[in-house]
């Protein structure tokens, strides 16, 4: 009988936990953006930071996790200068230029992910179960 590791690989386990760091610090970013340039903050956009990093941790795919983290630093690095020219007055926001609609695409993208994982470990449920 196979166990579970609940944690994937050591590698998968600290690009996970980078991750859900590199999440906070996105979430940071997005709440001073939309404070500044809109004056509110949706409650909504936070969780949306972190969904991505959800689903690092229930999928634990090595791969997928570093391709994870890989993306959330590139994201983590175009807010940062979002919010430094929002901090130093020049403002890049436009109708057609939104920097914040790339974490809406990664969030969404990373949805397709885990359902793409789940029918995929239904399948491998059902085969073996089929073959017993």
């Amino acid at each position: 009988m196979s166990s579970v590791n609940l944690t994937g690989s050591r590698a998968t386990l600290i690009a996970n936990i980078i991750a859900s760091i590199v999440a906070f610090m996105i979430a940071v970013e997005v709440t001073y953006i939309e404070d500044v340039q809109f004056g509110y903050v949706l409650p909504n956009d936070t969780f949306l930071c972190f969904f991505p990093a959800i689903v690092m941790f229930l999928v634990r795919n090595e791969p997928l996790s570093c391709l994870f983290l890989v993306i959330y630093s590139i994201i983590f690095i175009d807010l940062l200068f979002v919010a430094r020219d929002l901090f130093i007055g020049i403002s890049r926001f436009s109708k057609g230029n939104d920097p914040l609609l790339v974490l809406v695409l990664f969030a969404m993208a990373t949805g397709a992910c885990l359902i793409a994982y789940f029918l995929i470990s239904l399948m491998r449920l059902a085969i073996s179960s089929s073959n017993k």
